[in-house]
Order: structure tokens, then sequence, then C-alpha cells
């Protein structure tokens, strides 16, 4: 029964630890990406550190990624063990890593929001990085991040250079 309990209290301080990493990470990845210029890029690894195998956005209302996507049925199941839920106030990065899939949650603002694919679509390809490639999802660690302004709201796109 010891060893239970013991067992127990290290996989609640193992999911503690996981949820305030991904948290501070997160938080390091807001900073940066509203300091970003409009018009400029920002490498995704080269803030969250960890090298992941895969790099995917959620929009608002999206509670789990296409199954066409990279690691989509691992990615899944892991959201639907967290009880993952979309909202229409959150987007949220998911980074896939050998040994982890990790979440980082954004609320929308004005400041910081996530370019839906209709609206990458109908934007001014000046106004998009020249040599960016927007994508939902990034194989590798090459995933990059785009800033761009649109109707006085800042948006970010998920891609690739």
């Amino acid at each position: 029964m010891t060893r239970l309990i013991i067992m127990i209290g290290c996989i609640v301080l193992m999911t503690v630890a996981a949820c305030t990493r991904s948290d501070q990470d997160a938080e390091r990845l807001r900073t940066r990406l509203e300091a970003l210029p409009v018009g400029n890029v920002l490498a995704v690894g080269n803030v969250a550190g960890r090298k992941a195998i895969a790099t995917c956005l959620l929009g608002p209302y999206m509670d789990r990624l296409p199954p066409d996507a990279p690691q989509a049925e691992r990615v899944n199941a892991y959201l639907k063990s967290i009880n993952y839920v979309a909202d229409e106030g959150i987007w949220s990065l998911i980074r896939v890593m050998p040994e982890a899939v990790q979440v980082l949650q954004f609320h929308r603002s004005s400041e910081l929001d996530l370019a839906s694919s209709s609206l990458v679509a109908k934007m001014d390809t000046v106004a998009i990085p020249l040599g960016f490639v927007a994508t939902t999802c990034v194989t590798g660690s090459e995933a990059w991040f785009a800033k761009i302004s649109y109707e006085d709201r800042n948006y970010v796109i998920l891609g690739r250079r």
C-alpha cells in the first residue's frame, strides 16, 4: 500500500512539473512573439529549447489534429488523456518530442492571435515574409512563426523557411 501511495505521489509530481514547464515555455514564447516586429520570423526551437519531431497548431474550437497530421494518433490520444478542451479564446502550439507531447496554450488578443488558414489565403503575399511557407504542422525541428498585422490585430503563422 505504501508503494502505491508513493507511486501515485510521483505521478502527481511529474504531472505538476510538466504543466509548470509548459506554462513557463508558453509564457516565454508569448513574450518573444509579442516583442517580434511585424514582418519578421522566429524559430520555435529557439524558445522552447527541446527538439521536436513535429510541431502543430490547434486553433480555436479545435480539440484534435486531423488524421493526416504528423504524429496525429499519438497527439490526439494525449489530448484525450488530459481532457483537452478547445475554446474560442484559446489556441495551442503542440510540440511532439520523442519522450513527450507538450501543449502550449495561448489566449487570443489583439496583440497576439493565430492567423487562420482562410485569413492567410486572403492576405497579400507582401504581408508574409519572403520564403515563408505557412502550414498547420511542421515535421522535424524546423518550425518557425511569422508575425503579420491585419486590420489592427497582430497574428502569428506557423510554417517553415
